[in-house]
């Protein structure tokens, strides 16, 4: 058995970015899709792909990539649909979640459609998208994995849509929440992790930011441990994982309270001033240490401005 695993692009890089979404002029979707393409075109600074991507999600999914001596294809809002290996591409910013980087701010009337945006991006970086891949897999043992978080299962749900009915049952979906975004044909395909997966029975605990990469690393080993018979059968796999995490608990549940923006950037700025870290290191500190809750995006964007604050005081 063949595979191909797919995940999805990080706000993360190992390169400063040659263009940022925050540079454009607002317009509608399609005016600000066509310039965004024109300034990619344009960029003479590449770099793989392979070398582009940071943050753990990214590590897992090449990591069982590397397992399986397979290819990986990452989802990109600003790229399209993009080769790990092979594929130079130009350091970005851009994201369709909410934020500094967010392409939605720039969208100046009520066009914006994340399934839109992602149609009008692979148009005009050749036209490749997800369902081609499926579809024109000559390989009928070829089984493609796709690690999706549910922003990015929006923007590609109707391209997902267009894979061919004789085709579905060779793909596998890892997510929370996707059996709300795709069509019932797809539900055989969604593997049913859950919260175990962060439990005391589990060695892929994480951030929900990368949920869906640990959960194809975990099936990923269960096609090690099972090569003749996982990837078979796509409800059968949904059975498999199913069994392998049954007697696997939950986490519990930690009540902590919720502060402001402003006591939650105080401490940020306290923990970086007398730890130091990245984003994840200091999150895990708010929750653990300090016994406060914060939702990831919400740190994340508290963590940046942080960091500036920080950069400023030392003059840099």
């Amino acid at each position: 058995m063949n595979f191909c695993l797919v995940t999805t692009c990080t706000s993360r890089k190992r390169h400063p970015p040659s263009l940022c979404v925050r540079e454009l002029q607002t317009g509608s979707i399609t005016e600000v899709a066509e310039k965004w393409i024109q300034c990619v075109d344009l960029s003479k600074m590449r770099v793989e792909a392979y070398d582009l991507y940071a943050g753990r999600s990214y590590r897992e999914a090449t990591a069982a990539a590397r397992i399986l001596d397979a290819p990986l294809w990452i989802i990109s809002a600003g790229m399209g649909l993009v080769s790990s290996r092979n594929e130079p591409i130009t350091p970005y910013n851009l994201t369709i979640s909410y934020g500094p980087d967010s392409v939605i701010k720039k969208i100046s009337d009520d066009t914006w459609s994340p399934t839109r945006w992602w149609d009008l991006i692979t148009s005009r970086r050749g036209g490749r998208t997800i369902a081609n891949i499926v579809n024109d897999n000559k390989n009928s043992e070829c089984v493609l994995l796709f690690a999706l978080s549910k922003n990015y299962a929006k923007m590609v749900r109707n391209d997902i849509g267009r894979i061919h009915e004789k085709k579905i049952d060779m793909v596998r979906f890892f997510g929370r929440g996707l059996e709300d975004i795709f069509d019932d044909k797809f539900k055989q395909c969604i593997m049913p992790y859950d919260s175990k997966l962060n439990g005391p029975n589990s060695t892929y605990k994480g951030a929900m930011g990368d949920f869906s990469q640990r959960a194809m690393r975990h099936y990923v080993d269960l096609v090690i441990e099972n090569p003749t018979t996982l990837g078979v059968n796509a409800r059968n796999d949904q059975d498999a994982v199913a069994d392998a995490i049954r007697n696997w608990t939950p986490p519990k549940r930690i009540k902590r309270p919720v502060e402001t923006n402003e006591n939650i950037l105080s401490l940020i700025s306290i923990d970086i001033e007398n730890y130091g870290g990245g984003s994840g290191k200091l999150l895990r500190r708010l929750r653990d240490h300090h016994k406060i809750a914060c939702e990831q995006g919400r740190f994340k964007n508290l963590y940046k401005q942080a960091v500036e604050m920080h950069s400023k005081k030392l003059g840099k």
